[in-house]
């Protein structure tokens, strides 16, 4: 449950900070066929990973398995080494980013019932609900 805690809190700082770049990747313009070609790809893998590595582990083993997933860590990063971001992006920003707005936030949450509602079942799913789906094995 530890674990499965600490993995759900780098989520939560790991999937804003990816989504931000992707506006930076693809622009505006094409960003809600970006976020649905994202949504599409990672719902897909869910149903088709665990089907063909079922597959691989039956016919060659787990051993081979595991090797494949790290190959699959390769493309990953050549895949991000060929990212080339516009030069605007590397130039300082200020950014205001202090605890009154986190505050701000909180306020509008208690202030919008619905909103906060809404937000504490992601906070919870977030921290520890999907963290522990995918990284709790099966049982037999």
């Amino acid at each position: 449950m530890f674990f499965s805690a600490l993995w759900g809190l780098c989520i939560t700082f790991e999937m804003p900070a990816r989504q931000t770049l992707m506006v930076e990747l693809v622009g505006k313009k094409d960003l809600v066929n970006a976020i649905a070609l994202n949504s599409a790809m990672v719902n897909s893998t869910r149903v088709i990973g665990p089907a063909v590595g079922g597959i691989l582990l039956a016919f060659f083993g787990a051993g081979w398995c595991f090797l494949l997933d790290a190959l699959s860590y390769l493309a990953v990063l050549y895949a991000l080494r060929k990212i080339r971001l516009p030069a605007d992006h590397y130039a300082p920003k200020k950014v205001k980013a202090d605890w009154k707005y986190t505050l701000e936030g909180f306020k509008y949450l208690r202030t919008n019932p619905i909103i906060g509602q809404a937000v504490t079942m992601l906070f919870i799913m977030g921290v520890g609900g999907w963290a522990y789906l995918s990284n709790y094995p099966p049982s037999p």
